[in-house]
């Protein structure tokens, strides 16, 4: 089923989807299993469910998908609670962690810098090292801009 215009945010923290109750200040998690995907703000993320027998050990739960053509981009991002002691206050503190991923053919594979992606994208290194370099991409500096023009440069490759 769709559900369109339903007040929603996603929760970082808890990697659960949150709407409002009709009597609108009342939160509600949502069922994660019922969930395939959803939309937020014009981003999309899909659930990946842990295979027992995936060899690539992508964790289960909610990705944002960047790009969606024969290789897909995907983000996990999550954020992270630390409380200090401030005086006779605890203070609460949020780490955000990004962890990007290129699926290829049926793989998932973990993206730590340039170097992994050129590993992913092997049998066109030469070509994609040269995209990269042309068009002054940098994993370091901008990891989801990088992933998603060098997917769809390698999928144009491929036709």
């Amino acid at each position: 089923d769709t559900y369109r215009d339903v007040p929603m945010k996603y929760d970082l923290v808890n990697d659960q989807l949150v709407i409002k109750y009709f009597d609108g200040t009342t939160e509600i998690s949502l069922v994660k299993e019922k969930l395939n995907r959803f939309e937020i703000g014009g981003n999309s993320f899909i659930k990946i469910e842990k295979d027992s027998a995936d060899k690539a050990q992508i964790p289960g739960g909610f990705y944002e998908q960047l790009f969606d053509g024969n290789t897909a981009v995907l983000a996990k991002k999550i954020k992270i609670t630390k409380d200090y002691t401030v005086g006779q206050k605890i203070e609460t503190h949020f780490d955000e962690k990004n962890t990007y991923y290129l699926k290829k053919d049926t793989n998932y594979y973990m993206i730590r810098n340039k170097n992994s992606i050129l590993e992913v994208f092997k049998d066109r290194k030469k070509e994609m090292q040269q995209y990269l370099r042309k068009n002054k991409l940098k994993y370091k500096k901008d990891p989801e801009t990088t992933l998603v023009k060098a997917a769809a440069y390698y999928d144009s490759l491929k036709k």
